[in-house]
């Protein structure tokens, strides 16, 4: 499990990288509309624009300069994540009510360094320069970001930002790393409390509005309407909530906590079904390097037979990709980070067959969500023959492909009752194989070889 998690965030990156951030973003979620960022953007001149409609002005504050000094752990031996000390565990929780309450507390996002680069240090201090502990985020078996220094009297131009706001941790521009590491602490709206927005710290420097503005759309279409707001300067705040992590990838997170996956499911109920009721989740379109099984072609063609409608994500607003979830009876998806998507809207009544595209266990926190947020019935399909990683990454992860049995994939459809006919299942021919390998390569820039299935634990 810890390596799962760990493979999960050894790739971070953030999609939001091409703007240089310009202070506060305030964003109103009824001002936008953004359309989808399943796992990458698609890099295609006819895709969807990201946005429809214009992006409502930041808030109007004053912004001081950034901070420049290194950020050392405030955190004592006990309090430290160690593969040893409590594996995954978050910091211990705040209070019963699973939150702390602060009167000016002060919000320190990353310091630029010297070298240009953010310093991976974040947090909250009170109002008598205390660091609380809580407001760090757990990933795996580490903290996100570390704690920074108490910023010095003096050394900042300080920014206040009136009203009741709540801690949402790291901010992730990054489709799937959002949904699963920068939602954890949205608990914290279904108490009886007015919220004005939820702030993060940004995980990376050069976040952009639009990634502000795709994120809360995506949070609109599973039915959780916030405003965000993310800092790039300290803020001081007249009244600020620090709920507990009760969600995120880590093996004591990934199932949520009851209140959390309560929560989800009261805003999942808002969410308009619309679309198939057969729903295979495609990855066709996405460039060579996001990975995939080889011969999805001929799958979608089997499936198509079966009445499938062949959903691909990259081509629908977030709003579009949750109504087709919703309503979705039968869906059939390779593992990928819109299953964690899926989960927040999937439903009891719901069969989903999970395909598994790569050696390696990327699929745990995928099943325990899902049965924690709906205990939908998810049958895993295992017919890897052996993966193909390209020269340029030599292991095997998000960019590597498989060969899989498609003959046995789909006996085993047939047996969970998810397609009717064995009718023309086959597996790939070696020159089928050679060929999709050579055209993969050529969009690549450089080849792929094969690492058959025994040696996949060690080239992971």
């Amino acid at each position: 499990l810890i390596r799962a998690a760990s493979q999960a965030t050894g790739e971070r990156f953030c999609a939001a990288s091409i703007c240089r951030p310009t202070g506060l973003k305030g964003i109103s979620l009824s001002s936008c509309c953004a359309d989808n960022d399943v796992e990458e953007i698609l890099h295609d001149p006819a895709a969807p624009p990201i946005l429809k409609g214009p992006i409502p002005a930041p808030r109007p504050m004053t912004i001081g300069r950034q901070l420049d000094k290194p950020c050392t752990s405030l955190l004592s031996a006990k309090d430290t994540l160690t593969m040893e000390n409590s594996g995954t565990s978050a910091p211990e929780n705040t209070t019963p009510k699973g939150f702390l309450e602060f009167r000016n507390a002060l919000v320190v996002p990353p310091a630029v360094g010297e070298n240009g680069k953010y310093n991976g240090c974040s947090g909250v201090f009170q109002e008598d320069g205390t660091f609380v502990n809580s407001s760090l985020s757990v990933t795996g078996d580490k903290f996100v970001h570390n704690a920074p220094e108490l910023p010095a009297a003096g050394s900042f131009e300080e920014t206040y930002l009136a009203g009741t706001h709540a801690v949402g941790g790291v901010f992730f521009g990054h489709f799937g790393h959002f949904i699963t590491e920068s939602t954890g602490r949205l608990w914290i709206l279904g108490q009886d409390m007015p919220i004005d927005s939820i702030i993060f710290a940004p995980k990376e420097k050069g976040f952009a509005d639009h990634a502000v503005a795709r994120q809360t759309g995506l949070l609109a279409a599973i039915g959780v309407h916030t405003d965000l707001t993310v800092i790039d300067r300290p803020v001081r705040v007249e009244r600020l909530i620090v709920p507990d992590q009760e969600f995120g990838l880590s093996p004591d997170l990934i199932r949520g906590t009851p209140r959390y996956v309560d929560f989800m499911r009261r805003c999942a109920a808002t969410v308009k079904p619309e679309g198939a009721e057969l729903l295979y989740i495609s990855r066709q379109g996405l460039p060579a390097d996001r990975g995939m099984i080889l011969g999805e072609q001929f799958l979608i063609d089997r499936l198509e037979a079966e009445g499938y409608h062949i959903f691909k994500p990259q081509r629908h607003t977030l709003q579009q990709q949750a109504a087709h979830y919703r309503v979705a009876k039968k869906i059939i998806s390779v593992d990928c980070f819109p299953l964690h998507f899926l989960a927040y809207v999937a439903h009891p009544d719901q069969k989903i067959s999970i395909i598994k595209r790569r050696s390696m266990d990327a699929i745990t926190n995928i099943l325990e969500q899902l049965e924690s947020f709906a205990s939908p019935r998810v049958q895993v399909i295992d017919h890897i023959r052996a993966d193909y990683v390209n020269k340029k990454f030599r292991r095997i992860g998000r960019t590597s492909w498989s060969d899989v049995s498609l003959k046995s994939v789909g006996a085993d459809l047939l047996a969970a009752g998810m397609i009717t006919s064995l009718d023309g299942w086959r597996d790939l021919t070696p020159a089928e194989i050679d060929a999709q390998l050579a055209e993969l390569g050529s969009e690549s820039e450089s080849p792929y070889w094969p690492i058959p299935v025994e040696d996949a634990v060690s080239a992971e």
